[in-house]
């Protein structure tokens, strides 16, 4: 995922927007402002912009991290999920952005168990970044909600596919990966995957789908892409 173009809104009567689009569609909004600046942040968010287009915006954070504090490469740890094919290129791209410790992981539960670990020995300051999936973003977010870190040390960008982490409500669960509106549980039963979400189980709720009817149910469809 790169920046693909930057795009600023003045509102009177004093306030500037900032929109942020990436070469796979994902946007992002922000407020780059100086109390009665805006036409000049402005400015400079057209000249700074010109640096940025074509940049990951990870490997970008980490860079001007390094550029403006040389040791906060020393303190910065990066776990990722890659194909394995592509493990070594992206191990050196971040290495290269002033990643000391780079690790790569072929399973997204072998990951959590390490930022388990690594969170467990952080100090106060930590900020956390985490990309992916929808389902991963919240696995994450309930591994550092454990470890009392707020809203405000972590960002999140969702990236990739829209499948969905479901909690069988009957046998309590998880089904993952579930990209259909019905979906059938190794308990047997077969759920509707409803929009109701769960950031202490980090998962949408799933409910027997023909309890007073039984074996009525709907079309199954792929609605999580």
């Amino acid at each position: 995922m790169k920046i693909a173009a930057l795009e600023t809104f003045l509102v009177a009567p004093r306030w500037l927007f900032l929109r942020v689009q990436t070469d796979d569609g994902v946007l992002g909004w922000g407020e780059p402002i100086v109390e009665g600046r805006a036409e000049t942040v402005q400015t400079a968010v057209r000249e700074l912009g010109e640096t940025l287009i074509g940049a990951d915006p990870l490997l970008r954070v980490l860079s001007d991290s390094q550029a403006a504090e040389p040791s906060a490469g020393t303190r910065t740890r990066v776990l990722y999920t890659r194909d394995v094919a592509g493990q070594e290129q992206f191990r050196d791209q971040f290495r290269a952005a002033g990643a000391a410790d780079v690790r790569s992981f072929e399973r997204s539960d072998a990951l959590l168990e390490t930022l388990n670990v690594v969170l467990s020995e952080s100090l106060m300051g930590t900020r956390l970044y985490v990309a992916g999936p929808e389902s991963f973003i919240g696995l994450v977010m309930r591994t550092a909600l454990q470890f009392n870190l707020n809203k405000d040390e972590i960002r999140a960008e969702e990236c990739g596919t829209l499948a969905r982490r479901v909690y069988c409500i009957h046998c309590r669960s998880a089904i993952e990966n579930v990209r259909t509106n019905i979906t059938q549980c190794t308990c047997g039963r077969w759920l509707v995957v409803r929009d109701h979400y769960s950031r202490r189980l980090a998962a949408y709720m799933g409910v027997m789908v023909d309890a007073e009817a039984p074996g009525e149910r709907p079309p199954v469809k792929e609605v999580f892409l």
